[in-house]
C-alpha cells in the first residue's frame, strides 16, 4: 500500500511540476491558459497522498497529519473547481471574473459549514470535499479539455491528448469524487473505499494512481507538442525574416539593436556585425526635427505602433526614404522589453511622385511656375494677407514687349 501511495503522490507531484516549470510564454496558447492552477493542485494533491504514507508509518502523529490532509485536501480541489470555472469563462466569454469568484466562494463556504457542524471534522471535510468540490472541479476540467479537442487550432496529436486526458479526468473524478473514505450515514456508508477494494478486490488507491500516471504522462506531452509548437513558429518567423524583402531591425528598450536582417543591410549597407550593439542612430540622416523622435518616442513607449515616411541615410552618406513601422514587443505581464522596426524603401516612389507634382506645377519648356502653380501661389497669400490683416499687391505684366496696361 506505501507504494502505491508513493506512485500516486509522486504522479500528480510531477504532473504538477512539470506545468509550474514550463515557460510562461507556452500560456498564450488557449490550450495552456490559467494552466498554472492545474500545475498547484497536482503539487499540493501530491503531497496529501504522501501524508497518508507518514499517517502509516508514524501512528503516533495521526492528528497532525489529519489536520494537513483537512486543510490540503480541500485547497487542492479548489485550485482544480477554480480552474475548471475560469477555462469555461475563457471558452464561452459569457460570464465575468467577478461572476465567477461569488460562484467560487459560495460554492466553497458549503463544505465548510457542513464539515464544522459536524463531529467528526476530519472525516466529514474530506467526504464533502470530495462530494462537492472533486466533483464538479474534474468534470469541469474534462468538460474544457474535451471542448478545445473539437478546435481548428489543434494538431491531429493534441486532439488525440485532449481526448485521453478528457476521459482520464472524468474517470479520476469519479473515483476520487463518489469513492470517500466509509462513514456511518449517508453515501459514504453504501459507496466508499472499503466496499469498492471488497467488491473489486484492489485498492481504490490502484486506480486513482493509475489515472494519475496516465494524467502525468499526457499533460507532459502537451506541454511538450505545445513548446515543439511555438518552436517551430519561431522557426518559421525567423525564415521569414531573413527572406523579406523589407528591412527589419530588432532593439531592447533603450534602443540597441539586437537584430537586423539581410534586407537591412542590402538597403543600408550596414552588416549585421557592424549595427549590432549600436542604435538606429547609424541612418539617422538629420532631416527630421527633433520634435518628430520625440513623437516617435512617445508613440511606442505607450504601447501603440508608430508609422511614417522617414528620410535616412546609408552607410555611404546616400539619403533615401523609407515607410517606416515600429511596433513594441511585450511580455507575459504587458512590460515593454523590445521594439521591432520594418521599413521598405519608397525612395523611387517619393522621387516620383516629387516628380508628378513638379510637372503639375511647372512649365516644361521654361520650367517656369504654370497657371495652376499661380492659383495656389496666389491663393495662399490672400489667405494670408486676410488672417494678418496685411496689404496684399499683385502685379501683371506680359514679356513680350512690356506692353503698355499691363504694368
Amino acid at each position: 500500500m506505501l507504494y502505491i501511495y508513493f506512485i500516486y503522490g509522486l504522479s500528480f507531484f510531477s504532473f504538477g511540476l512539470a506545468i509550474l516549470l514550463y515557460p510562461k510564454r507556452l500560456e498564450e496558447n488557449s490550450l495552456l491558459k490559467n494552466i498554472w492552477l492545474l500545475g498547484l493542485f497536482g503539487i499540493v494533491h501530491g503531497a496529501t497522498e504522501w501524508i497518508e504514507i507518514f499517517k502509516i508509518v508514524e501512528p503516533s502523529n495521526l492528528d497532525v497529519f489529519n489536520l494537513l490532509n483537512f486543510i490540503l485536501i480541500p485547497i487542492s480541489f479548489l485550485f482544480l473547481f477554480y480552474f475548471g470555472l475560469v477555462s469555461l469563462i475563457d471558452y464561452y466569454k459569457k460570464l465575468s471574473y467577478s461572476h465567477i469568484i461569488i460562484i467560487f466562494m459560495l460554492w466553497a463556504i458549503i463544505p465548510l459549514l457542513i464539515t464544522l457542524s459536524s463531529h467528526d471534522i476530519y472525516l466529514t471535510g474530506n467526504i464533502y470535499a470530495r462530494y462537492l468540490l472533486a466533483i464538479p472541479a474534474t468534470f469541469l476540467t474534462a468538460y474544457r479539455y474535451y471542448l478545445y479537442k473539437n478546435s481548428h487550432t489543434f494538431s491531429e496529436d493534441q486532439k488525440r491528448y485532449l481526448l485521453l486526458f478528457s476521459i482520464t479526468f472524468l474517470i479520476y473524478g469519479f473515483l476520487s469524487g463518489f469513492i470517500v473514505p466509509a462513514a456511518p450515514t449517508g453515501m459514504a456508508s453504501i459507496i466508499n473505499t472499503a466496499t469498492f477494494q471488497e467488491y473489486i478486490g484492489l485498492p481504490i488507491q490502484l486506480f486513482r494512481a493509475t489515472c494519475a500516471f496516465i494524467l502525468a504522462y499526457i499533460s507532459i506531452a502537451l506541454l511538450r507538442t505545445s513548446r515543439l509548437e511555438v518552436e517551430s513558429q519561431l522557426i518559421q518567423l525567423s525564415k521569414a525574416l531573413e527572406v523579406s524583402g523589407d528591412s527589419v531591425i530588432i532593439t531592447d528598450r533603450n534602443g540597441i539593436i539586437l537584430y537586423t536582417n539581410p534586407a537591412f543591410e542590402q538597403q543600408t549597407g550596414f552588416t549585421k556585425e557592424e549595427a549590432y550593439g549600436k542604435t538606429p542612430v547609424i541612418i539617422k540622416s538629420g532631416a527630421q526635427q527633433q520634435s518628430f523622435y520625440e513623437d516617435l518616442w512617445v508613440t511606442i513607449l505607450n504601447g501603440d505602433t508608430f508609422r511614417s515616411y522617414i528620410i535616412n541615410k546609408k552607410k555611404d552618406g546616400e539619403l533615401y526614404y523609407e515607410y517606416k513601422a515600429i511596433a513594441p514587443i511585450t511580455n507575459n505581464k504587458g512590460q515593454i522589453v523590445s521594439f521591432v522596426s520594418t521599413g521598405k524603401d519608397v525612395t523611387e516612389h517619393m522621387l516620383l511622385e516629387q516628380k508628378y507634382e513638379q510637372l503639375a506645377s511647372v512649365d516644361t519648356l521654361t520650367e517656369i511656375a504654370n497657371r495652376m502653380k499661380f492659383d495656389e501661389v496666389l491663393k495662399y497669400s490672400v489667405d494670408r494677407a486676410k488672417r494678418y490683416n496685411i496689404e496684399l499687391s499683385v502685379i501683371l505684366f506680359d514679356i513680350d514687349n512690356f506692353k503698355k496696361g499691363h504694368l
